[in-house]
């Protein structure tokens, strides 16, 4: 099962601890978009964005780690466009406070993860292993 991580550069420690349990797992990691630093150029941020439409699109499944900026939600949308499986994870219950909140967040093809980032992992996981 390959994935993908979408997220900001604040979480890319809890990206790195997604996705290395995973691989463990035996997922397949479509991009690890972490290793980059800052986009410095324009070329660096064609080829940055080339990389992450490949990963989102590559991916069988999605996880956006909540908070996350506009890139985060673009990958988001281009995950629901592209029929994926898709897990919005948010430690907390502000994904349903309806002043903050997305419609997008509230699709049936989207899977809400609240609570520890393990327990997510956990989730990811079980869910593959029934899916399979």
């Amino acid at each position: 099962m390959k994935f993908y991580v979408a997220s900001s550069f604040s979480n890319s420690a809890a990206v790195q601890h997604v996705s290395e349990k995973l691989k463990k797992e035996g997922f397949i990691h479509t991009y690890d978009w972490t290793r980059n630093g800052r986009a410095k150029t324009k070329e660096d941020l064609i080829s940055i964005g080339q990389n992450e439409r490949d990963g989102v699109s590559e991916a069988d499944l999605v996880i956006v780690l909540l908070p996350g900026g506009k890139g985060t939600h673009i990958e988001l949308g281009m995950a629901i466009s592209l029929e994926k499986r898709i897990y919005l994870y948010s430690p907390d219950d502000q994904i349903n406070d309806l002043e903050v909140t997305s419609t997008f967040y509230h699709l049936p093809e989207v899977t809400q993860c609240i609570g520890s980032i393990n327990q997510l992992i956990d989730q990811v996981v079980a869910d593959q292993k029934s899916y399979h």
